[in-house]
């Protein structure tokens, strides 16, 4: 029973403080970055950029989609840019996979109290320790989460389950896509994975193919941001969705010779930390996509438009 408690008030926490980070990301920097989307993103290079740094600042594909999308239904910006930028953010959101696999002796309650000192001692920086706090919640989450992993061996019902979607590559890549739809974040599903992986409860094979099915299971969630907007808004979701689909696609075609060039990283570099080696994995998938999107980018012509009238304005928001 405490094994439960454990897995899932880690999960509750560990969920519920990076979508407060989003948020609280979101509420700084939207404003910012909704502006920035409209003057710096007029070619296939900034909008993959612009797309992929601003992914990185708020943590957030979804979130970056969601923007792009109601800017492009707003017609401030081009399909091709507002592609673009999705694509790009994709590489954006590596960053929490990487903060989530950090192994320093609690360094979650370090963040805790960093958080305190910072919102008792610096004036009007209040911001500041709410970040901080958040983060150090997430971390605290993932501890959790490690103690009921630590203990999940030891229940046999548990350990079948996840034995029987561990030995099946189809159950695992679906794992992951319902599990990243459901609950659309696949930076949260892949550092749960990272902590599974480092707990010995799956084995890298299994992690990689759910941290490959969590990339299509992300864009699942754009099309909420498509709902009554234009066809060309649903044309842009679908391409990444083909995007990711292709990708994924072409990475179980080369899933062997992959899979072999992470664990010679691992048992190299990384033997003693199991959990950024999925973060690796991971970053190694969108880096590559991404270029690839990047070159191949006239390809996804059909599903762009670009008789789309684009409203010159001087400025979308004040900031």
């Amino acid at each position: 029973m405490s094994t439960i408690i454990f897995i899932f008030s880690g999960i509750s926490l560990f969920l519920l403080s990076l979508g407060m980070i989003k948020n609280h990301l979101n509420n700084l920097f939207s404003n910012k970055i909704y502006n920035l989307l409209y003057k710096f993103t007029n070619s296939k290079t900034k909008s993959f950029l612009f797309g992929c740094c601003s992914a990185a600042l708020i943590q957030s594909s979804s979130g970056v989609t969601a923007i792009s999308i109601s800017l492009l239904a707003s017609k401030y910006i081009k399909p091709k840019d507002c592609l673009g930028i999705i694509i790009g953010a994709n590489l954006g959101t590596c960053l929490t996979t990487f903060i989530t696999a950090i192994n320093i002796r609690h360094i979650s309650l370090i963040l805790i109290i960093m958080s305190f000192l910072i919102s008792v001692f610096i004036k009007n920086k209040y911001h500041y320790a709410l970040f901080l706090s958040y983060i150090g919640l997430m971390l605290l989450g993932l501890d959790i989460l490690k103690l009921g992993f630590n203990s999940i061996l030891s229940n046999p019902f548990i350990y079948q389950i996840i034995q029987n979607i561990q030995n099946n590559f189809l159950l695992s890549l679906l794992f992951g896509i319902s599990t990243t739809a459901i609950i659309q974040s696949s930076s949260g599903i892949i550092s749960i994975v990272e902590n599974m992986y480092d707990a010995n409860i799956i084995n890298l094979t299994c992690g990689i193919v759910i941290m490959l099915g969590s990339n299509i299971g992300t864009t699942l969630t754009g099309y909420l941001s498509t709902i009554n907007t234009s066809k060309e808004c649903k044309s842009i979701i679908n391409a990444n969705l083909v995007f990711n689909i292709l990708g994924v696609l072409l990475f179980i075609i080369c899933f062997n010779p992959f899979l072999n060039i992470v664990m010679k990283l691992q048992n190299k570099y990384f033997l003693y930390n199991k959990k950024i080696v999925i973060a690796i994995a991971h970053f190694f998938f969108n880096i590559i996509t991404v270029a690839l999107g990047y070159l191949l980018f006239p390809l996804f012509s059909p599903f762009i438009k670009n008789k789309l009238t684009i409203e010159k304005k001087n400025s979308i928001i004040n900031v």
